[in-house]
């Protein structure tokens, strides 16, 4: 896995959220990622968030169809990394102050 400095450097737009795992202090999140939208190329990833304090899911799970993610944006410190990531179809957003996070595309 890869080390992400800035979430937002990362492509997730539309990307889809296929499932998110909670562990003791770590979520990760199963992705169909958009590796590029010109040829509509899409792979397994995984965002993985390690040392987290808090994790807020709101998020309608009534929606029956796959739940995309709209964007993803951060802030806090290098001792405190929040970020903040809204989906598209349920409306929701997810909100996770952690240590770090890890990306890899499978």
């Amino acid at each position: 896995m890869t080390e992400i400095v800035d979430i937002s450097e990362l492509n997730i737009n539309d990307s889809i959220l296929l499932r998110t795992l909670i562990y003791t202090d770590s979520v990760e999140m199963e992705l169909d990622y958009i590796v590029d939208y010109e040829t509509q190329e899409i792979s397994k990833a995984t965002l993985l968030f390690q040392g987290c304090g808090k994790v807020e899911f709101l998020i309608n799970p009534g929606f029956d169809t796959p739940n995309s993610l709209l964007n993803a944006e951060e802030e806090g410190t290098l001792q405190t990394r929040k970020i903040k990531i809204e989906t598209n179809t349920t409306a929701g957003t997810i909100r996770i102050e952690c240590l770090k996070v890890y990306f890899r595309i499978k």
